[in-house]
């Protein structure tokens, strides 16, 4: 390995017997990368990335998604052609494959913690497994788009879990992967990654330097969720230290209201404010420190962010 002029580390020819593409790197645990390759190439390391061992992984075929793993009891996951989903427990040490329960191919694989395993593929393909099972048992998820997805990631904090694909979808779940809307993206580009900074900084990236960041958790869906937000009126006042919502909805929903920093980061949980229609008004309690803060209304599916700035006393 040498250091170039930016201080960075290239690390050179530290993959042993790989001089093809690697497809995917992952980190399990703390300090242990992973990567793969084509024919069911797999190559760990346990020392924060300086050198790395092939595994045997008992397959042929293309593995495409070094699965990230938050938490997901000790087992993590790959995904590749025709299916292939290989399991571990025991860091990379050793795979096993699960069964097959597609032959289209999978390009991102993802555990949530303690809940279930996502992966995602070809024609919309979307496969989840529940935490109990230990990825030995795979479901086909209902998809509205028929496209390739390439990458999904959930964001810990509230568990939202966003997918993106081919001519620019963007999947959302609020159900740990149940479930699922697409959004409205605004680009028909290809879409490779999604990586969820916050509660509600979402960002994507595709062709043609293609790079969607989204500060409202991922937007509006299609169809009844743009039909939600057309009858939807919002506004916050900061009234006697406390922040006043102010809303309107034509049809009954249940409603909640969250409060974000300039960043995205949650000042305080969603707070629930009951189902009704027509005009509403609550008073929560304003942020203590100055700064600009999001206030994001939830009305059913539908989210809309307001900002407002607090000036401490």
């Amino acid at each position: 390995a040498a250091a170039n002029s930016s201080g960075s580390v290239i690390i050179d020819r530290s993959i042993p017997g790989k001089i093809e593409a690697l497809y995917s790197i992952s980190i399990f645990g703390t300090d242990q990368p992973m990567v793969v390759s084509d024919s069911g190439y797999f190559a760990r390391s346990s020392n924060g990335g300086v050198l790395f061992t092939e595994i045997i992984t008992n397959t042929d075929e293309h593995l495409y998604g070094a699965g990230r793993n938050y938490s997901f009891t000790a087992y993590n996951f790959s995904c590749g052609a025709n299916g292939t989903i290989l399991i571990t427990n025991n860091g990379g040490v050793s795979w096993s494959a699960a069964p097959t329960v597609t032959t289209n191919d999978l390009y991102d694989i993802y555990a949530l913690q303690s809940v279930a395993a996502i992966a995602v593929g070809d024609n919309g393909t979307i496969l989840r497994s529940e935490v109990a099972s230990n990825g030995q048992v795979w479901s086909v998820i209902p998809c509205p788009v028929t496209t390739r997805l390439n990458a999904v990631d959930r964001d810990g904090l509230t568990g939202k879990i966003m997918a993106v694909g081919d001519g620019g979808v963007i999947l959302r779940s609020e159900d740990d992967g149940l479930t699922w809307v697409q959004l409205i993206s605004n680009t028909t580009e290809d879409l490779y990654d999604v990586y969820a900074v916050s509660a509600v900084a979402w960002f994507a990236v595709g062709t043609n330097g293609t790079i969607l960041r989204s500060t409202d958790g991922g937007g509006i869906g299609v169809g009844v969720e743009e039909n939600y937000l057309a009858a939807l009126e919002f506004d916050v006042v900061l009234v006697d230290g406390e922040l006043l919502v102010r809303y309107k909805t034509d049809v009954v929903v249940p409603s909640s209201v969250a409060v974000f920093d300039a960043t995205g980061r949650a000042v305080r949980a969603p707070e629930n404010l009951g189902s009704r229609s027509g005009v509403q008004q609550h008073r929560i309690a304003a942020p203590s420190a100055s700064g600009t803060y999001l206030i994001q209304l939830q009305a059913g599916t539908t989210r809309s962010t307001q900002r407002i700035v607090v000036i401490a006393l």
